[in-house]
């Protein structure tokens, strides 16, 4: 038995402890297909993972077989909405390789293989990879491997989420039979009624904000059930009960949140960069929302309107780099660094023409920046790093996302650009990199805010550095899903974002002595070209 006693489970948000779960009794009784089903928020994926040992609860208890289970353990198999399966090994490789682990005979390992592939249908593919498979097959050899590994009890979390609908229905009939043949103890995460409906003996209904449980309903279906049941009359009117109180709960978890946040968002403006990347995901994902807080980000391209808009309130927030901190800091003196987002590791590059092998051959030659901006001081600190100055080459000022079409149009010599304009540049001029910040990683991203607003939100450091860090895990963990999601704000194609991404150093917790090294030299490059009148106290940026 499964049993769970007052589990509880609670994430640092900033300065406060946020609960997701609370209060959880229950017990799960051997051979039993239990389904946990609430709206989106309410804990169902946090809770499978405590009772798989992947999540230790801040409170409670929970016991298998009168045994604490607080760790992975052998007896807990967990099957994930994506398959986890190991591409470059067979189908029967993958159903053995944790019984390879375990030292097991090769005659056992064959006859066990052979009895999960004959009895999850995988016979005839056992010889193929991964890959040659459909999802739903790729989901039965996901399946089939924690069977063979001998698991009392199979916890799944959205098996069936990535699946079409006629797919997901073949995988419903295919579980349930395999559960009448197996009878394995099952707890399974869905947001599919009629799929709870449809396998479990009871159904966990939970609530949200935090998730308790609100109700435990059985089904009175008798077994095995056919998938004809499903358009029975008493299917349908347990259907709409359970419906009713999904979409009560819904609607009550928005409304906690529009009356907590019954004011208007938290304006940042932001530029096209793939740093932004994990903004887009904080937003999209509701990172920002579960910290509490209601941001809108605000697309401005040129970096002047974006200042000019910041310093008449318009935004509230400004995502900028370093260097463009330090140079506000004359005109805005309250201003305090929140957040250090990124650092640009071959993101950014100075193009020249092939001729030019060295800095030095820039001299009296014509460059492209943006005045002012990210591309500018670049190109001001490699002259200095070379003792040269801006008065050794010709200027143009042009925006950014036009830097990259003069080069290809020679009608400059030279000039510096970024991902995502940088790839392409590259090829469709005839130029190459005469330097780039994988050699020179002076160019960080930062959020910067007046210290009358961080009066005003005194949480929003913390609260924004909760959400971004929340963020970063589901890049690490989601790289395909987080690019497509990109994809569509950065308005490249997902195949360029992975490549892109390769090009910046997400940073989760700054090192704030390297950051007043990095202020320090930048106030050395900028200090000589007249664009600061004084030096500060790199710490009287720091507001993180």
């Amino acid at each position: 038995m499964l049993k769970l006693e007052h589990v509880g489970k609670q994430f640092k948000n900033g300065r406060h402890h946020k609960a997701v779960v609370e209060d959880i009794s229950l017990d799960i009784k051997p051979g039993e297909f239990v389904v946990l089903l609430g709206p989106s928020g309410c804990g169902k994926s946090t809770l499978l993972k405590i009772m798989a040992g992947l999540e230790k609860p801040t409170t409670g208890t929970i016991m298998h077989d009168d045994m604490p289970a607080l760790r992975p353990n052998q007896k807990r198999g967990v099957i994930f909405q994506q398959f986890a399966l190991f591409p470059w090994l067979t189908v029967f490789e993958n159903i053995a390789f944790a019984l390879r682990l375990r030292k097991t005979s090769e005659e056992e390992i064959k006859k066990t293989v052979n009895r999960y592939c004959n009895l999850t249908g995988l016979t005839s593919v056992q010889h193929q990879y991964p890959h040659t498979l459909s999802g739903g097959m790729q989901q039965r050899v996901a399946i089939a491997r924690t069977l063979a590994n001998n698991s009392e009890i199979i916890l799944l979390d959205e098996p069936f989420g990535s699946l079409d609908v006629q797919t997901r229905s073949q995988m419903q009939e295919f579980l349930a039979n395999l559960w009448e043949e197996e009878r394995k103890t099952m707890v399974m995460v869905t947001h599919d009624i009629e799929e709870a409906i449809y396998l479990a003996d009871r159904i966990v209904v939970m609530e949200t904000k935090p998730g308790r449980i609100k109700e435990i309903v059985v089904p009175n279906f008798a077994r095995p059930r056919n998938p004809d049941i499903k358009f029975s009359q008493e299917f349908v009117d347990l259907k709409k009960h359970l419906s009713y109180i999904i979409q009560s709960e819904a609607m009550k978890a928005a409304w906690d949140s529009s009356k907590r946040e019954a004011k208007k968002p938290i304006r940042i403006g932001i530029n096209v960069w793939p740093g932004t990347a994990a903004l887009h995901l904080g937003q999209d994902l509701g990172y920002f929302a579960e910290a509490n807080l209601d941001i809108e980000l605000v697309n401005v391209e040129k970096h002047a309107e974006r200042h000019e808009a910041w310093q008449a309130d318009d935004i509230d927030l400004l995502d900028t780099t370093l260097d463009t901190a330090v140079l506000l800091k004359e005109t805005v003196p309250d201003l305090k660094i929140v957040l250090i987002k990124d650092v640009s590791y071959g993101g950014d590059a100075l193009l020249a023409r092939n001729e030019y092998k060295n800095i030095s051959d820039l001299r009296g030659k014509t460059v492209a920046v943006e005045k002012g901006w990210v591309s500018h001081f670049f190109l001001l600190y490699l002259l200095h790093q070379n003792g040269m100055s801006s008065r050794d080459v010709y200027i143009a000022d042009m925006k950014s996302s036009n830097i990259g079409s003069a080069i290809i149009a020679g009608k400059v010599d030279g000039g510096v650009v970024w991902e995502p304009w940088l790839s392409k540049t590259l090829e469709l001029s005839d130029t190459h990199i005469l330097a780039d910040t994988r050699e020179h990683k002076i160019l960080y991203d930062c959020i910067v805010a007046k210290k009358s607003f961080l009066e005003q939100n005194p949480d929003l450091p913390h609260k924004l550095a909760s959400a971004w860090k929340q963020s970063l895990q589901y890049l690490r963990e989601q790289p395909n899903e987080s690019e497509k999601i990109i994809s569509s704000y950065v308005g490249t194609p997902q195949r360029e974002i992975a490549n892109q991404l390769q090009k910046l150093t997400f940073i989760e917790s700054p090192h704030t002595s390297e950051i007043l090294d990095k202020i320090n030299t930048i106030q050395q490059v900028v200090l000589p070209e007249g664009l600061l009148s004084k030096e500060f106290d790199p710490q009287e940026l720091i507001g993180y």
